[in-house]
C-alpha cells in the first residue's frame, strides 16, 4: 500500500475516534496507520506494512489505553453531599 494511503487511513481513524463516544480504540489504530506510513516510505513490502500496522496498533492499545483513560477521567472531585450551601 502506498504511504499516502496509510496517512489517509490514519486520519480517517482519528476522525472516527473523535466522532464516537468514549472507548479510545480507533485512536491507537490511527496512530499505528500513521506510523506505518513511515514504514512504507522506507520501502517495506505489503506484508511487512500490515504486520507493522497490526503490531504497532495492538502494542499501543495494550500499553496506553488504560493510562490515557485514567488521565482523561481525572481525579474524582468532592462528593455533592460535602458541598456547603
Amino acid at each position: 500500500m502506498s504511504w499516502w494511503l496509510w496517512i489517509l487511513f490514519g486520519i480517517a481513524l482519528l476522525v472516527v475516534e473523535m466522532l464516537t463516544p468514549g472507548g479510545l480504540f480507533a485512536l491507537f489504530f490511527g496512530v499505528g496507520a500513521l506510523a506505518t506510513a513511515f514504514v512504507s516510505l522506507l520501502g517495506a513490502s505489503g506484508v511487512v506494512q500490515w504486520l507493522a500496522f497490526t503490531l504497532l496498533s495492538i502494542v499501543l492499545l495494550a500499553t496506553l489505553r488504560h493510562p490515557l483513560q485514567e488521565k482523561l477521567r481525572g481525579r474524582p472531585g468532592a462528593p455533592i453531599d460535602t458541598l456547603v450551601g
